[in-house]
């Protein structure tokens, strides 16, 4: 297995050697004028009744609503999400004295978050960042957690909290989302290889194909089959109208190429940020007299991000971001009031390689550091590494691996530090978007945690017929 990996760690290397440039200029796209919006509701729910043995009653529910935006022109970009999340669940049984224990919990969580980018002036020029811009972005958490167990435990214990960051920003520079160039010219060499396609593209045909295909993707049709012959349809149409003949062979060939094909998120650009983030945590707790009480937290952040990402040829990109920033935190509760001091130091980049429109590699390596000493040092290393290997229609590898050094105190870095923000920022296809709950924003100082950690999952697909 080890042998295995590091031949294909190699290959990412090695091949993006031997693969020349490509004779489009990908700095020259523009990701088109486009404006999506949705909502998105699921729920489950299960639960059984025992009236046998322990005689056991089990219950629970979970829906969640997500409303999302995204708006991109030339004045701005702007993404828009709002999340509703509930859990909840019952369960009761009884114990060897034929004593009645019910205990459950229900969570609630409501969050608002936006990021609102907008551009002054198309001729600027700032040490080679083109672009000068604005942000005003705002997030916004309200959380509500009960846990409870009678005759047992502590009885009813309840957690309120309401928090909010008003991220403030300035800046140079812009980032185009470029996957589906990649996506319309691995079918272009799809075509060529199986002589289907007699013609040269030049790169104004390329980039109105990917623009195309990013507007049909996140076209909203209810109906997915609808929503794919629909798709084909604009696709195969607009060959069509570059004089290009479509007959069975070709549209199969598109057909494959857009319902199967596997690309990485892709960015173009690179972007120089100043900024300040000032945040408010508000935290109540009810339960039993060892834990009643609330606190109040609120912090201010002074931050610079730079971050460059490029695409190398058709087939490997790089990503670098590099962040820091300081932190004052005020703590305040019914017994005590302190501040803290914290520097935050951040550095990730991402190779990623498309040797074509089926296979991806990535890996990712990310240090973090946070101290208010040199004492209180606090530090993260990762190196996560992703492949998903299209082998043929049969068969497929996916492996995900995340090795993680820590050392220091239990501390949250800040939002803007993390991958997801950049990754959340620019998913312009919502359709795919999920929630998951993530941890507070708030710095909380606890007990050493060093040692290194290894999570990793590997799937072998293969299908018989």
């Amino acid at each position: 297995m080890k042998k295995t990996l590091l031949i294909l760690i190699a290959s990412i290397f090695t091949n993006s050697i031997i693969f020349s440039q490509s004779n489009y200029n990908y700095k020259e796209y523009q990701y088109p004028d486009l404006k999506v919006r949705g909502m998105n509701f699921s729920g489950s729910s299960k639960g059984n009744l025992q009236s046998s043995g322990l005689n056991q009653n089990q219950f629970s529910f979970s829906p969640s609503l997500n409303y999302f935006e995204f708006d991109n022109s030339q004045k701005k970009q702007k993404t828009d999400n709002f999340y509703l999340l509930m859990e909840g669940n019952n369960f009761k049984t009884k114990n060897e004295n034929n004593e009645e224990v019910n205990q459950g919990r229900f969570y609630f969580n409501l969050r608002k978050e936006q990021v609102n980018r907008k551009y002054i002036n198309d001729k600027s020029n700032f040490f080679d960042y083109k672009r000068k811009f604005y942000e005003i972005n705002h997030i916004i958490t309200t959380e509500y957690n009960s846990n409870f167990q009678f005759p047992l435990g502590l009885g009813r214990i309840e957690y309120f909290q309401i928090s909010g960051s008003l991220p403030l920003a300035f800046g140079f520079g812009r980032m185009e989302p470029t996957r589906e160039i990649y996506t319309a010219q691995f079918l272009i060499d799809d075509l060529k290889e199986e002589d289907l396609l007699q013609q040269e593209i030049s790169q104004g045909q390329l980039y109105e194909l990917a623009q195309l295909m990013a507007k049909v993707s996140n076209q909203r049709i209810f109906d997915f089959r609808r929503a794919t012959k629909y798709q084909l349809k604009e696709i195969s149409n607009w060959f069509i109208n570059q004089n290009i003949p479509i007959g069975i062979d070709a549209f199969t060939t598109i057909t494959d190429n857009w319902l199967s094909a596997t690309t990485l998120q892709r960015l173009e650009g690179k972007r120089l940020t100043f900024g300040l983030v000032p945040e408010i945590q508000f935290l109540n707790v009810i339960g039993n007299n060892l834990i009643d009480g609330q606190s109040l937290n609120y912090n201010f952040e002074a931050f610079t991000k730079l971050e460059n990402f490029r695409n190398i040829n058709q087939y490997f990109n790089r990503e670098f971001t590099l962040f820091g920033s300081f932190r004052k935190a005020f703590f305040q509760d019914d017994i005590s009031t302190s501040t803290s001091d914290f520097l935050n130091f951040g550095v990730q980049t991402t190779f990623g390689y498309n040797p074509n429109s089926r296979t991806t590699y990535s890996i990712s390596p990310l240090a973090t550091a946070m101290f208010s000493s040199i004492e209180d040092l606090s530090y993260e290393v990762s190196v996560p590494l992703r492949f998903n290997y299209f082998i043929n229609y049969n068969t497929r590898l996916v492996f995900n691996a995340v090795p993680i050094y820590r050392s220091g105190f239990s501390v949250t870095l800040s939002p803007l530090l993390r991958p997801s923000f950049l990754n959340q920022e620019f998913n312009s296809n919502f359709l795919t978007n999920s929630f998951t709950r993530e941890n507070n924003l708030v710095v909380q100082n606890g007990l050493i945690q060093q040692g290194l950690s290894f999570n990793w999952n590997f799937s072998f697909v293969y299908n018989f017929f």
